[in-house]
């Protein structure tokens, strides 16, 4: 299953590389999109929250990929609270 993989690489990541990793966020941010389309939205938003932090550091301001999760992040949002 998609999620297991994503679970391993996350794990892998977040050994080699740390919890604040561009690498780990990626990982984080593909299992969020996982967690969404089980309707897991609120580990979903957790991950989201975590990743737009470190997107936030370490890419440039306005970066389409730092964009994607704050979309990402509002949807989560607006589903919680539906």
């Amino acid at each position: 299953c998609i999620r297991d993989r994503i679970l391993e690489a996350l794990q892998f990541f977040r050994t080699a590389k740390g919890a604040d990793d561009l690498l780990t966020a990626a990982s984080e941010r593909h299992l969020a999109f996982v967690y969404a389309g089980e309707e897991r939205f609120a580990e979903a938003e957790r991950l989201l929250t975590h990743v737009l932090a470190i997107y936030e550091r370490e890419l440039p301001a306005g970066h389409p990929a730092t964009e994607q999760v704050r979309q990402n992040l509002a949807y989560a949002r607006r589903a919680l609270a539906q």
